[in-house]
């Protein structure tokens, strides 16, 4: 398998992968009860795909995007399969080369995730930071990116994960329990 490092940003066409949203100031989100599009508010906590919340707006969103903590959650990166807005500390990184889907993502955000170590001592993330990243991936031989490797890898990752989840029997079980023996402990 050959392997060839590609921009991350495109930016003056410089060959880059994906264009680059920096998250803007929450209070210019309009959120309209009659929309009927559900968009994802995406800031920089580092739980919950960094969804803080969702607001209904049919004008903005970017759909198949991944997100990127830039303070606190060192590259803490998710693919977002629905439309999605981010605010301050936060951007977004969307494709207008190929699709982007959630195997393409998960193996993008894994690497960008590699490169945490480029974040620590108080140096955070920002745009510039993004527009000189490079990013490693298996290409064809054409010398295109082999997303079919890409896909094959994650997907049977993925798979797995589902084959383990299934297998526990507590999933989506409850369990009682029965406190009434419990005694009292110092801690």
């Amino acid at each position: 398998m050959k392997y060839k490092s590609f921009n991350l940003i495109d930016k003056s066409n410089n060959g880059g992968l994906f264009k680059l949203k920096v998250g803007g100031d929450r209070s210019n989100l309009i959120d309209d009860e009659n929309s009927k599009r559900k968009i994802r508010v995406v800031s920089n906590i580092g739980g919950n795909n960094g969804i803080e919340s969702h607001i209904y707006n049919d004008d903005i969103g970017i759909k198949n995007c991944i997100t990127i903590a830039t303070r606190g959650n060192d590259y803490f990166s998710c693919y977002q399969d629905d439309y999605t807005v981010t605010i301050v500390r936060a951007l977004l990184l969307y494709s207008e080369k190929f699709k982007l889907n959630k195997y393409r993502a998960f193996y993008i955000c894994a690497l960008l995730r590699m490169n945490a170590y480029k974040c620590a001592y108080g140096r955070v993330i920002s745009g510039e930071r993004l527009e000189i990243e490079k990013i490693t991936l298996p290409i064809d031989s054409n010398e295109e990116i082999d997303w079919k490797y890409i896909e094959d890898i994650v997907s049977k990752i993925y798979l797995n994960i589902e084959k383990r989840i299934s297998k526990n029997k507590l999933v989506n079980k409850k369990i009682d329990l029965d406190y009434k023996n419990w005694k009292k402990f110092k801690i």
